[in-house]
């Protein structure tokens, strides 16, 4: 995940942005499916009325997703060795991709499915769409071909805010966090879309329903980051909970932050995994002596089928990190020169650490073919093998300065927000063949009748 600078750098909860819509009623229908984790073969039929073409015949809602180009030809830095020997296995299904996990914080905007994927508009997160690879079109998530996607109780893709991040696609259905009005429900829907089912929230063992931050579903559990209130120094208490997938009841506090030592503490890098879950839980203090702000980070991980939670790393000024196959992969920051610290290194299982790449480091992901680094600093997606050889570097050239980046398990996207919120989208599989075409597309605030 991308980190913020303060003094030092730190973790950005996101704001909780109230929607002052009437309360909308929803379907309790089940509707089984088989986990496919796919959408349907053909979005224009089963989407009818909600794609570009549909809509330049007089849908009043057109602007909110218009497809910009589908040619912008990205420019690979001459660094890097290339992927020449480097095959990229796609993974095609819901269940395989679990097993790479990726931080679901607020900036994992987009939740892959085959052949495309779900996104929430990022300017308003009103509304939740869905985006065909192979058609270069986005559309609202919504079945009905005469619905406008205002305010209506009857509009598939309208959820009121959703909680960027919680989105998944899991045995065959879609799920998400939203917040209708003032609490925080999961909802589950097929994938087009529609029997959209209300889920129930998190409650505590005392009866308090909480709200929801981050959140994973694996092994028919939920998992969650939710704050608990605030210490006594005035900060956030951040815990993580889990509760069955489908029992809405009591849930079960996994973790809280709440060392005395450090006034200041914050959960990040959220990952759920098929077996495991994983957190980052960043400290700060104030040095009475030096008046410097000191940094450390313990990062957990707890074992879903055995229940056990454990610390398996701790530094000062972690950035990011990730583990795979055992070994623990993470970047620091350099508090006293605010910058990022040359390096990114493996904490192998047997207890040794080594620099893996003695350069820039920054926000790691990894899909188990390669290592992504975003270096925030410089331009571009930079893109190692495991072994921290720079393969090659990805720069987007449809979006301004201000871009961030992000990948999935088979998707590398840069996305830039401002007025308006925009896309550049890669398939790993074409960049790895050399194959530079990505798709690009932009939104607007979505408008209201009454504006």
């Amino acid at each position: 995940m991308r980190y913020l600078k303060r003094a030092a750098v730190f973790f950005l909860i996101p704001a909780l942005i109230l929607c002052g819509c009437r309360t909308r009623e929803h379907s309790h229908e089940t509707n089984a499916t088989e986990d496919t984790g796919s959408t349907p073969q053909d979005r224009s039929e089963t989407v009818s009325g909600t794609s570009t073409e549909s809509e330049s015949e007089g849908n009043e809602t057109e602007e909110a997703f218009p497809v910009l180009s589908t040619e912008a030809e990205p420019s690979v830095l001459p660094s890097g060795i290339g992927f020449s020997g480097i095959a990229f296995r796609e993974t095609d299904s819901a269940s395989a991709r679990l097993a790479i996990p990726f931080s679901r914080t607020m900036y994992s905007s987009i939740e892959e499915t085959t052949g495309g994927f779900y996104q929430a508009n990022g300017v308003d997160y009103s509304h939740m769409y869905y985006f065909d690879w192979n058609t270069g079109q986005t559309a609202f998530l919504c079945t009905d071909p005469s619905c406008t996607h205002q305010y209506d109780e009857n509009c598939d893709a309208f959820y009121g805010f959703i909680t960027a991040g919680s989105m998944q696609v899991y045995d065959g259905h879609l799920y998400c966090w939203a917040m209708p009005e003032m609490d925080k429900i999961l909802y589950r829907t097929d994938l087009d879309g529609r029997n959209r089912v209300d889920m129930g929230g998190i409650i505590t063992p005392e009866g308090f329903r909480i709200t929801v931050y981050y959140s994973g579903i694996t092994q028919d559990t939920v998992f969650t980051m939710s704050p608990m209130g605030y210490n006594d120094n005035g900060f956030q208490l951040d815990s993580v909970w889990k509760r069955p997938l489908n029992e809405s009841g009591k849930a079960e506090q996994i973790f809280l932050a709440e060392d005395n030592k450090w006034p200041e503490q914050q959960i990040n890098d959220f990952y759920v995994g098929t077996d495991f879950v994983w957190f980052g839980v960043s400290k700060f203090r104030q040095n009475e002596e030096t008046g410097v702000l000191e940094q450390q980070t313990d990062v957990y991980r707890y074992s879903i089928t055995e229940g056990v939670l454990q610390k398996i790393l701790t530094v000062d000024q972690l950035i990011s990190f990730f583990e795979w196959e055992g070994d623990i992969y993470y970047s620091l920051f350099d508090q006293e020169v605010q910058e990022f610290e040359d390096g990114v290194y493996r904490l192998r299982a047997d207890g040794t650490t080594e620099t893996l790449i003695d350069d820039y480091g920054g926000t790691l992901t990894c899909d188990g073919t390669c290592i992504y680094i975003n270096k925030v600093a410089k331009p571009g997606m930079y893109i190692y093998d495991m072994e921290g050889r720079l393969l090659s570097v990805l720069v987007p050239q449809t979006l301004p300065e201000g871009y961030n980046e992000g990948t999935t398990p088979n998707y590398i996207y840069f996305r830039y927000q401002g007025e308006s919120e925009r896309y550049e989208i890669y398939r790993k599989k074409d960049v790895f063949e050399g194959v530079l075409s990505p798709v690009c597309f932009e939104r607007v605030k979505f408008q209201w009748k009454d504006e």
